[in-house]
């Protein structure tokens, strides 16, 4: 059942969602422009002209590829293969057990793999 008299606010990863897709349209149509107007994409997509600008220059990054790049053993590369193999040997019908995922990462990152 529905609560509209108390709605929940948008989750932190919804709001950086629709954050980053204003970002990626705003890049999009500095893309298309000859001399750059930073103010006026940022204007236009409601986002702050510095951030478009340190992220269209290269200078910053999103959360999400942040977190996969530094915080994460398996950057998002690794991980989409990581989870191939997952499906290829459920398609096959062979049991998952942490021991067989451990070695497909530790092959995969060509190094050890800590808990977790």
């Amino acid at each position: 059942m529905h609560d509209f008299a108390n709605p929940q606010p948008p989750s932190s990863t919804a709001i950086d969602s629709t954050k980053n897709d204003r970002i990626k349209a705003a890049m999009d149509q500095l893309d298309s422009q000859e001399a750059p107007n930073y103010a006026a994409a940022a204007r236009a997509h409601n986002i702050d002209r510095k951030t478009l600008m340190r992220r269209y220059k290269g200078k910053t990054v999103s959360r999400a590829e942040a977190t996969s790049t530094y915080h994460q053993r398996l950057n998002d590369v690794q991980n989409d293969t990581l989870l191939r193999y997952i499906d290829t040997l459920t398609d096959r019908h062979i049991p998952l057990i942490s021991q067989i995922v451990r070695n497909l990462a530790k092959k995969i990152l060509k190094g050890p793999v800590e808990k977790n």
